[in-house]
């Protein structure tokens, strides 16, 4: 991890923050550094992705201004860090900066919920290929649409979670969680989340 920037947007009820990182792929000799989303959402929640970042840079996982790992005082010292990125976000309404795409899932062609990621792409968002997997993005990102795509991702996973029996996935139950539990959502969403009978 070289830096980390914060930008907040006035969401329905409250400020959401998007944490955007600057890191590279390894730990050893990075050569090329990129811009990622790594957190999106209201401010306790992107404080909790702050502190499980910095259990990773005492416990070596992630490597930040050469802090040697397992040293006392370095998760304090990244908190601090990460605490203060935060009280400097700059608020934005437009496309955030260094942000081109957010990839929000990846899934096979023959996924079965492959039709409902494919209605995503109704309201705004778009289905591309990657090697031999597709993967569901946003295009030119705003701090709301970085919020959404966190959402989206971890509605899925959870979604998920609950339809897997042992070693099988219950695709049934999958689908029928996606659209049963996202009442939480916008309508145009949970429209989306429908499957099939959305298109």
């Amino acid at each position: 991890l070289r830096s980390m920037k914060a930008y907040q947007c006035r969401g329905e009820r409250e400020m959401i923050y998007a944490l955007i990182t600057d890191t590279a792929e390894s730990n050893l000799h990075p050569i090329c550094y990129n811009h990622w989303p790594i957190a999106a959402g209201r401010k306790y929640e992107v404080m909790k992705t702050i502190c499980q970042m910095a259990a990773d840079v005492y416990g070596g996982m992630l490597k930040w201004r050469g802090r040697d790992w397992g040293r006392d005082g370095s998760c304090s010292e990244f908190m601090a860090y990460g605490e203060n990125t935060l009280k400097r976000a700059a608020e934005l309404s437009g496309p955030v900066p260094d942000i081109d795409c957010c990839n929000i899932l990846y899934f096979k062609e023959d996924d079965p919920c492959a039709d409902i990621f494919g209605n995503f792409e109704q309201i705004g968002y778009k289905v591309k290929n990657f090697f031999n997997e597709k993967v569901l993005v946003k295009e030119q990102p705003t701090v709301l649409d970085l919020e959404m795509a966190f959402r989206i991702r971890d509605h899925y996973e959870s979604c998920k979670r609950y339809a897997q029996k042992s070693q099988t996935l219950d695709i049934a139950k999958l689908r029928k969680n996606l659209y049963s539990t996202s009442y939480l959502f916008p309508a145009q969403y949970r429209n989306a989340f429908k499957g099939c009978e959305a298109a």
